[in-house]
């Protein structure tokens, strides 16, 4: 995703805000989510729960109606004095109507309305083998002895167990307008006597009897009860009865819910089984109206989210704005800094990160200022001395005229030796005045010295020789200017003073370093003056002993400096003496390429 569309303005400050905005809102929306998923199915669970707890009452009620007709017909098969009545029947002849035979039909016919208005109203139709049959209706309404050629008794009679069947809903057989299209109807066989033919007992029931027991529909749940082969047998809509019903056989508990989908309208499904001949009472309740609360629930917590979220959203605005004055006061501070305004100042203070970062920022730019301002006066101090050293190589040059003048004169006249002397002086200040160069070869560094050395014997009453003892490889060689002359200053200084001796300089290349040895004939040191002087050569660092550091006598500890300055901890200056003995200086200078020694 492109951040520039998201934030098109590269501020802080929406930045913020939209980064508040997303860390509020997604988990916002995620909580949202999981709250209406976890309702959801909670209000699954709460309608399934109904559903089972309304099937329980409505098997219990269908229990209840179905034990009474199991009743009626048990009391038929079972009871002592109906049993005998109907065997007599069964050796009566069929056409003979006397007055006993009469009486004994009446008292069959009054004992089953008594068993009819007991309880549920029943249709009760006994059919004997001689072909008699009792009813506790009216034969004018339906002859009970067409029940043998009806096609639901003759789908089950072979089928017929000893208990008797459940023939489940079929069509009425009654031709009263006002009776009820479907009956329920069990069948029991009643075996009279021995080697007879059975009796039947058929014991029905108004379908509509079940309405009461499923209620009405205004609830939204729809109930019914299905046979073994789903088959509707009792349903508050009775062009249902006798449609197939919702499939089941996909459950795989004994009651149990699922949701279904009958037309385009998903329904939550609970089923239950009963205790007769396998049927079920099955449950249907339109999913959308099972949850339909969670719409509510959903609108009102989102409404309330909205609510607290604006106020915060206005809450946040506004301290986001005050926290971030600070930071758009140092951005335009810096901004104004870009542009070269030094004076600006941007005094925001504070305990927090932000203070600190505006106390720093002003204190960087008054750091600034008088870095300028020393800048400024440095240039100008840079200025004077660069006039003054342009005045300088002015009078160096017309002071070595008048020597070169002087010494040719003297030339002319015959005098070799003053002659030699000037020049040497001229030389020695013409390497001393010309700084222009800080390397020089090793050659050009011990003729600068035997000049040094000429004047040095035109004050002495006895000479002191050079001998120069320097090989072939060594005389290209770039050294540090001066490195050697302040070694025979010492020498003639301190070791052989007033009287005659001589100075050796030798220099060879031993392991890809130049060693250069200046040795002396003269007094020596003493052990404890040695080793103090070794000490200080070796610890010593800049800013010791500036006493030393004159034009003709810049001192040992000087060029020590100087080599490990320029050359690092590789290089090195050892001093040995013996008392009476004479001294030596030796010099250990790492070879280094012109660039790595500072040239151009």
């Amino acid at each position: 995703m492109n951040m520039k569309f998201l934030f098109p303005r590269h501020t802080l400050r929406t930045k913020l805000v939209a980064t508040a905005l997303v860390c509020i809102l997604v988990p916002m929306l995620i909580t949202l989510s999981a709250s209406e998923w976890l309702t959801r199915d909670l209000l699954r669970k709460n309608a399934e729960d109904n559903a089972f707890q309304s099937l329980q009452i409505a098997n219990e009620s269908v229990i209840t109606i179905l034990n009474n007709m199991i009743y009626v017909a048990n009391f038929i098969q079972f009871d002592p004095e109906l049993n005998t009545l109907l065997r007599e029947q069964l050796d009566e002849p069929f056409m003979i109507q006397d007055y006993e035979q009469y009486s004994k039909q009446i008292k069959l016919m009054r004992t089953l309305e008594t068993l009819s208005f007991s309880g549920e109203k029943l249709f009760i139709s006994i059919l004997l083998p001689n072909g008699k049959t009792f009813s506790n209706y009216a034969n004018q309404s339906y002859e009970p002895r067409n029940m043998i050629s009806e096609p639901w008794f003759l789908a089950i009679q072979d089928q017929l167990p000893y208990e008797g069947a459940w023939l489940g809903v079929h069509e009425n057989y009654w031709q009263d307008q006002s009776a009820s299209p479907y009956l329920i109807t069990a069948v029991r066989p009643l075996k009279l006597t021995t080697g007879s033919n059975y009796a039947y007992i058929f014991v029905s029931m108004d379908e509509r009897r079940l309405h009461k027991v499923w209620g009405d529909d205004r609830s939204g749940q729809e109930m019914m009860l299905i046979d073994q082969n789903g088959k509707i047998l009792s349903h508050l809509d009775p062009l249902k009865i006798g449609t197939q019903g919702p499939s089941f056989r996909s459950y795989s508990e004994q009651s149990e819910s699922m949701l279904v989908q009958l037309g385009d309208i998903d329904f939550l499904m609970a089923r239950m089984e009963t205790s007769f001949y396998d049927w079920n009472l099955i449950s249907l309740t339109p999913y959308k109206e099972a949850v339909g609360k969670i719409t509510g629930i959903s609108r009102s917590i989102l409404l309330t989210l909205l609510l607290f979220f604006s106020i915060f959203l206005i809450i946040l605005i506004l301290l986001i704005r005050q926290f971030t004055k600070p930071i758009l006061r140092l951005s335009g501070i810096v901004r104004k800094i870009d542009e070269g305004n030094l004076e600006i100042r941007s005094q925001v203070r504070g305990m927090d990160e932000i203070g600190v970062l505006g106390r720093a920022l002003d204190n960087m730019l008054d750091r600034i200022k008088e870095m300028i301002h020393k800048i400024k006066y440095e240039q100008q101090l840079k200025r004077k001395a660069e006039i003054d050293m342009l005045q300088a190589q002015i009078n160096p040059h017309f002071l070595f005229n008048i020597l070169n003048s002087i010494r040719m004169r003297i030339l002319l006249k015959g005098d070799q030796e003053n002659a030699g002397i000037i020049e040497s002086l001229s030389t020695v200040l013409r390497m001393t005045i010309d700084r222009n160069n800080a390397f020089v070869t090793l050659r050009e560094e011990v003729e600068i010295v035997g000049h040094y050395l000429q004047l040095m014997n035109f004050r002495r009453r006895q000479p002191i020789h050079l001998v120069a003892d320097l090989n072939q490889d060594t005389l290209l060689r770039e050294v540090p200017r001066f490195i050697i002359q302040p070694l025979i200053e010492n020498a003639c200084m301190h070791g052989i003073k007033q009287h005659g001796g001589c100075i050796t300089v030798k220099a060879q290349i031993v392991e890809d370093a130049l060693i250069i040895i200046v040795e002396d004939d003269g007094d020596g040191m003493e052990p404890v003056a040695l080793d103090q002087l070794n000490r200080k050569l070796g610890m010593n660092g800049p800013g010791n002993d500036r006493s030393e550091r004159k034009l003709n006598g810049i001192g040992l500890t000087n060029v020590a400096e100087r080599i490990r300055i320029i050359y690092g901890a590789a290089s090195g200056m050892t001093v040995e003496s013996k008392l009476g003995e004479g001294t030596r200086i030796t010099l250990n200078i790492p070879t280094k390429s012109e660039e790595e020694n500072g040239h151009v």
